[in-house]
């Protein structure tokens, strides 16, 4: 019976609950999203679009480090040698006191027509080519073109004693003159290490070199001693040795200063005439077509490269009318 009023009551609150309910309320505001669910598969590739523009050029890299250089090339041809010019002085010359310079022995050596005051380097040439040089010094010409270099038996051994070996295996070496302006001369020379000692021999029979000089005259003789300015000068020598190559000089009177000293001293200029060399028998002959000296006296040398020496007078006279 109970269980029938507890029924009867709890159906009669539903109705009084029913009855009593209003209309429906506007709806609410909307909840929070939710959090996104996983992702899907990726689909399937598309097909290739078309090619874009080219870009813009980058900026150029930094250069770089240079490579090792290459192997040298074969070396050319060597060209034609260009046409020789005109020389500065083309009559300057050379010679010594003597062709054996010996180093334990003082050393001359003279030149002559270079420039007025030009100075002149004096050096030995060993070898061909460029070579080897020895340097006995700088001397300056005078006012004729002409010096003298005097060269002690220290100064010779001094330059050239390092240098024996080279210079006696070539046998004959070139001394050069060469001026500042140009200029060139020479002279051959043979070095010997020192003097060899001198030997007792029987004494030779008495052999002097001579020369004879002068002009041949309008009825064709011989005279001796004088030639006219600008006329044909004839000289004949003997008493050289045989085949003897001899320089024909004519000898002035100079006074030069002293390199170290600075003392005033007196010497000879030469001036070359011409060469010529001997027969078999040691005699020569030769001429001077034109003679430019001035009037007056003169010596002429003739000076061999085995040391033989003759002198003679020469007196030149106003040019014929």
């Amino acid at each position: 019976m109970r269980k029938y009023l507890v029924l009867l009551v709890s159906i009669f609150s539903m109705l009084v609950l029913v009855a009593c309910a209003g209309a429906a309320g506007l709806p609410g505001n909307p909840g929070q999203p939710g959090k996104p669910g996983n992702s899907g598969n990726p689909g399937p590739r598309g097909s290739q679009g078309p090619q874009g523009d080219p870009g813009a050029p980058g900026i150029p890299g930094n250069p770089g480090k240079p490579g090792n250089p290459g192997k040298p090339g074969i070396a050319g041809v060597q060209g034609l040698g260009g046409p020789e010019g005109a020389a500065t002085s083309p009559e300057a010359a050379l010679m010594t006191s003597s062709p054996i310079v010996y180093l334990d022995q003082s050393l001359e050596i003279w030149g002559s027509g270079y420039n007025p005051f030009e100075p002149v380097l004096v050096q030995v040439q060993i070898g061909s080519g460029v070579g080897e040089t020895a340097t006995f010094g700088v001397v300056d010409t005078n006012a004729g073109g002409a010096f003298r270099m005097l060269l002690t038996a220290g100064d010779v051994s001094g330059k050239l004693s390092g240098k024996i070996d080279q210079l006696t295996a070539e046998g004959v070496v070139t001394i050069k003159g060469i001026g500042s302006d140009g200029s060139i001369g020479s002279t051959a020379i043979r070095v010997i290490a020192e003097t060899p000692a001198v030997e007792e021999e029987d004494e030779p029979l008495s052999v002097a070199a001579s020369m004879l000089i002068g002009n041949i005259a309008a009825d064709g003789s011989f005279q001796a001693g004088v030639v006219a300015k600008g006329g044909e000068l004839f000289v004949v020598g003997a008493g050289f040795g045989p085949n003897e190559h001899a320089g024909m000089f004519t000898v002035t009177a100079i006074t030069s200063e002293h390199q170290l000293t600075g003392e005033s001293i007196a010497g000879t200029s030469l001036a070359r005439l011409g060469n010529a060399t001997t027969d078999k028998t040691g005699a020569f002959s030769f001429s001077v077509p034109e003679v430019e000296l001035d009037e007056g006296l003169y010596t002429l040398k003739a000076v061999g490269i085995f040391g033989t020496e003759a002198t003679a007078p020469l007196w030149v006279t106003k040019a014929a009318e």
